[in-house]
């Protein structure tokens, strides 16, 4: 399967139906992310994933079924993810020069299950936008 760019699709998402997001999980679409904020959103994705990953297996595996191995892994993976938001929101928001109100709404959505996924159509028209505006020659 292929993306709607012609990459790799590397899930199972059709890209007629969900084009947007393909661009998300292909690697054709890390060329796309070119501003700070769409790396922001990007990494938020992950991050945001990786940390609905942590609490649907990764927990259940060490409370329920006792097996501490996958909150290990998970719980890595979802802290050096975690580290990137945090540096690529900074970025964003020095390149954006968001106020801190702003700052701490992306923020405190990393911490919730899926506030990647809730303040992601915000970052996503502050992209856009970002494509609208002259370049000022």
């Amino acid at each position: 399967m292929s993306s709607a760019m012609g990459g790799p699709c590397c899930c199972w998402i059709k890209p007629s139906r969900f084009r947007d997001l393909t661009l998300l999980f292909t690697w054709s679409g890390f060329t796309l992310a070119r501003s700070a904020v769409g790396r922001l959103r990007v990494i938020a994705l992950y991050e945001g994933i990786s940390l609905l990953l942590l609490m649907g297996i990764g927990m259940p595996l060490k409370y329920l079924a006792g097996q501490p191995m996958g909150v290990r892994i998970l719980g890595w993976v979802h802290g050096v993810l975690f580290v990137i938001f945090c540096l690529a929101l900074l970025r964003a928001a020095r390149e954006r020069r968001w106020g801190l109100r702003r700052m701490a709404t992306v923020f405190i959505a990393g911490f919730l299950p899926t506030g990647s996924f809730w303040v992601d159509p915000s970052l996503k028209r502050e992209e856009l936008s970002l494509t609208d505006e002259p370049t000022g020659t």
